[in-house]
């Protein structure tokens, strides 16, 4: 047995505990420390609590100076002072047990940018105060889910070499202080001469932006919104209406008094194969539950967040919906028997396909978020909404197994002889269930089609309905996170907190089941439009997101320097507009 110990630094000690308790041996949560051993070699666990340091300029002279916009390179870590005990717990095995040699340190966070940076900068923070040598020889796990097969692995592969990677910290650094540039300057800047504090970001501002815009689109809508009339006509054969959009209710009554019946023009049936959708990715899954469970996107994360944590799905935070090709369908196929025999019933009836759907996504580092086919009462442990979020991974993953399902579409054309009026009735008719039998959300609403045949005559009652134009619809929180992707805004990790915020900050409320800026965030974004356009502009933040993105995929040095060119860009554009808003009051 080898006479050194390893470190292992998890990052909550909820995840210290399990990977202690996989390992077979025993975590004190008083002390933030646990031992085990395997494989002939000892370990001691300690853990961290997310964030344990901030990184902040060093001479940030504080809240009452707006136009202090520090270099890149003047920003340092500092430890964050509620979490200072997790930080003392990793300082303290690290001396004791690791003896300041890195390559006896292994970085257990979550396998992206956040979690990479979360644990490289405890390494630079112990190099820093003298209590580890290079940062860059540190060991690293990288998993997808906390199961014991999963943790194994990864403990495996970091045993055999695997280190922490410089670069991805570094690209996540990038957004840390590109947001810190943007936000805080601007922030203070805005707040002097207004009631309270007036918060803006990087992300946050042209996502508010999108809302705004959103509610000028539904004005300008009203304005030129009009009524239309549309002739109903009650038949043997059920309800018919007009095409036509009739926009003179005279006419529209006229027309209806003379109508008695109507002939058959013509008789449509198209079968269709409906293919299952792709498996779940973040943005997917929170516009799902939002649909389905009637959730935010928010309490989607962190309700799949909670579910990981308990070792009962892969990493939530993917923008993954492609299947990498050693995904080992069978296996999990057969723990689902028990994890959720219910939905196994279900997929059975389906049927599973040859080759199960998979979409173009995929982001380097985890599968589509998928159930692990651990056996857990989830209800019991996590709570109704933790089992339906749940139970919806399972179904979507086990209908992107199942066979296609086929699907009639029928659409009936009639017409009165006398008028012209030309009528139809149209609907859908499920021939086989295929995935919806397992994933049932998705499944069309049906009408069956009546017996009708061409040239047939029916008898007709034709009523008057008025209606209107429909509004561009709202943003619904899922909707919005959905668009914040589309145009590049913000990360899987990020975009459900920052459309919380907008709520937290006064700047959006719900109206019914959409949101709409309140009188607050209009006037934010009309005074940003007048006089910073190019802060509020999705282009500028798209681009710098992108150079954020590529930063991760350069040599370490490069990653570096890469980092510090696009914070300077976030610098030089916000310091040539502030000035613009000397003197600025938003309400």
């Amino acid at each position: 047995m080898s006479g050194e110990t390893m470190v292992i630094v998890a990052e909550k000690p909820s995840l210290a505990a399990t990977i202690t308790r996989f390992l077979g041996g025993r975590w004190v949560g008083r002390r933030l420390l646990g031992f085990a051993r395997h494989r002939g070699r000892r370990f001691a666990v300690t853990c961290l609590s997310g964030h344990v340091l901030e990184w902040w300029p060093r001479n940030d002279p504080g809240f009452n100076h707006p136009d202090y916009f520090p270099d890149p390179r003047e920003f340092d870590v500092r430890p964050i002072r509620e979490k200072r005990r997790f930080l003392r717990a990793v300082e303290r095995a690290v001396d004791r047990y690791a003896g300041g040699r890195a390559n006896r340190v292994i970085v257990a966070t979550d396998n992206d940018p956040e979690g990479e940076l979360i644990g490289w900068e405890v390494l630079v923070w112990l190099r820093k105060r003298g209590r580890l040598d290079d940062p860059e020889r540190a060991r690293r796990m990288r998993f997808s889910a906390y199961t014991r097969r999963d943790i194994l692995r990864a403990l495996e592969e970091a045993l055999r070499g695997e280190r922490v990677d410089p670069s991805m910290a570094y690209s996540a650094l990038a957004r840390t202080i590109a947001d810190w540039l943007y936000g805080i300057p601007l922030t203070r800047k805005l707040s002097q001469g207004s009631d309270g504090i007036v918060s803006v970001g990087r992300v946050q501002t042209p996502t508010l932006k999108l809302v705004v815009k959103r509610e000028r689109e539904r004005e300008e809508a009203k304005k030129k919104r009009r009524h239309y009339w549309v002739l109903v006509a009650d038949t043997p054969l059920g309800r018919l209406k007009s095409r036509e959009k009739l926009r003179d209710p005279e006419r529209a009554r006229r027309l209806a008094r003379r109508i008695r019946e109507l002939r058959i023009e013509r008789v449509e049936r198209r079968r269709k194969r409906v293919t299952p959708p792709a498996p779940f990715n973040l943005t997917d899954l929170q516009r799902a539950a939002g649909r389905i469970l009637r959730i935010s996107p928010k309490k989607t994360l962190d309700t799949a967040q909670r579910l990981y944590e308990e070792g009962l799905i892969t990493y939530p935070r993917t923008a993954t919906n492609r299947y990498p090709p050693t995904f080992d369908h069978d296996s999990l196929l057969r723990r689902l028997e028990r994890a959720h025999p219910g939905a196994m019933s279900d997929f059975r009836r389906a049927g599973r396909r040859d080759e199960p759907v998979s979409g173009r996504e995929y982001d380097g580092a985890h599968p589509p978020i998928t159930p692990t086919g651990e056996r857990k009462r989830v209800k019991d442990r996590l709570g109704t909404l933790a089992w339906r979020l749940y139970d919806l991974i399972t179904r979507r993953y086990l209908a992107t197994l199942a066979r296609d399902a086929e699907v009639v579409e029928w659409r009936i054309l009639a017409r009165d002889p006398g008028t012209g009026v030309e009528f139809v009735a149209e609907g859908k008719e499920v021939k086989s269930e295929g995935w919806y039998a397992v994933y049932p959300w998705d499944r069309p609403e049906e009408r069956r089609m009546p017996d009708a045949r061409r040239g047939q005559t029916v008898r007709a009652r034709v009523r008057v309905e008025r209606r209107k134009e429909p509004l561009p619809p709202r943003y619904s929180q899922s909707r919005l996170v959905a668009k914040m992707k589309k145009l590049g805004l913000g990360t899987e990790s990020t975009r459900a907190e920052i459309v919380k915020k907008l709520f937290d900050r006064g700047y959006v409320k719900r109206a019914g089941r959409g949101m709409k800026p309140t009188r607050r965030g209009e006037r934010l974004i009309e005074v940003l439009e007048e006089r910073i356009p190019e802060l509020v502009s999705v282009e500028l933040t798209r681009r710098i997101e992108r150079r954020m993105e590529e930063i991760s995929e350069l040599p370490p040095e490069e990653a570096r320097r890469r980092m510090e060119e696009v914070a300077r860009e976030v610098r030089r554009a916000v310091r040539r507009n502030a000035r613009k808003l000397d003197s600025v009051r938003v309400v």
